[in-house]
């Protein structure tokens, strides 16, 4: 899990300063740009830390999942930028239209679903040029197709083997690439399949109140539980995936919206509730948390889970569903009250 508060709050005091320097009028930013000395200032400063920084390539594609200590708010940010002030930005700075540059989206209906991602996100990802390119750009360039391109290069090499020109390379990518055949092969790893979830999942910004709570070494912990159902989502473990979203559901409302989740049983005996009942519980607390949204999402997977079906396979709905459920626990954590809130003690005695 990457640390990303230093670099977020150093986006959102640029992108504050530029929004106040115009008014928060975007339309206002290309017509003073060349006439208000501290327009083209804070224009240019975030230009040069959003344009060529990198900072949205390294914050949603080269960091994970999982970042820690995101301000709250940060993403609602984000994509007021995306969508009203990066094109106003890139015109003013490099006089450039920037929504012309754009490549033509090429996901379905169905893919848009998958996840509530922003507009760069979307577009499809296309093969590398090795004409033009010399590093992989995760944001950009269909991971698949990167493998394929290395492996056609030491295809070349490994034909070598055995002949009068056999090097150490030579048996290095004859070895590789017989390893990558009884990985896609005899294995059954999907390099496609693996690229293809991950760029569906949405970036979990965890908020400071939240992380303080925590510890990356907590066994059973929101980082090791959440971090479990991403990879086991990636990697084609779907059951194991629709498992540990549901646990970290239920440690979410448990550790961070102070519902009573113990009590006495009619023999005196302490009990914890349900999910389905910490969920009414939540509702009832909070205004935002909505049972009739949620309650579906967990019998969905309890179905999943208890299934008596052997020939039950779990289809592009089931991943649907699943992205939903994804969507729904960052909801529950961004949304996560910052307080003290606890257990009341009286239950515990």
């Amino acid at each position: 899990m990457k640390q990303v508060g230093n670099s977020i709050s150093r986006f959102l005091s640029l992108f504050d300063r530029l929004r106040k320097e115009c008014g928060h009028s975007p339309e206002r930013l290309k017509v003073f740009y060349d006439q208000s000395t501290s327009v083209k200032d804070a224009a240019d400063q975030l230009f040069q830390f959003v344009g060529w920084g990198s900072f949205e390539r390294n914050l949603f594609h080269n960091s994970g999942k999982l970042l820690s200590g995101a301000p709250t708010g940060f993403e609602q940010d984000w994509k007021d930028f995306q969508n009203s002030w990066s094109a106003p930005l890139f015109d003013a700075v490099l006089n450039i239209d920037l929504d012309e540059l754009l490549l033509p989206l090429k996901v379905t209906a169905d893919e848009v679903k998958l996840a509530d991602q922003t507009k760069s996100e979307l577009l499809d990802v296309a093969p590398p040029n090795p004409e033009e390119d010399c590093n992989f750009d995760p944001s950009l360039m269909d991971g698949a197709k990167a493998f394929e391109l290395a492996f056609r290069a030491a295809e070349g090499r490994a034909d070598d083997v055995g002949g009068q020109w056999e090097d150490d390379l030579a048996r290095a990518s004859n070895i590789g690439l017989e390893a990558y055949d009884y990985l896609t092969g005899t294995i059954g790893f999907s390099p496609e399949e693996v690229f293809r979830r991950w760029r569906s999942l949405p970036v979990f910004f965890i908020p400071g109140h939240v992380t303080a709570k925590h510890s990356e070494a907590e066994k059973g912990g929101l980082y090791e539980l959440l971090d479990n159902a991403i990879r086991a989502y990636v990697f084609g473990a779907t059951l194991a995936s629709v498992a540990m979203c549901r646990a970290t559901l239920e440690l979410v409302l448990k550790r961070h919206y102070g519902l009573d989740y113990r009590y006495k049983n009619e023999k005196g005996h302490l009990r914890d509730r349900g999910l389905g009942e910490l969920i009414i519980l939540a509702e009832k607390q909070y205004e935002y948390i909505q049972a009739g949204k949620i309650r579906p999402l967990v019998e969905w997977a309890n179905g999943v889970l208890h299934s008596t079906s052997f020939d039950r396979r779990f289809d592009r709905k089931d991943e649907r569903a699943l992205i939903d459920f994804f969507k729904t626990i960052k909801f529950i954590i961004n949304r996560a009250p910052n307080s003290q809130a606890s257990v009341r003690e009286e239950n515990l005695r």
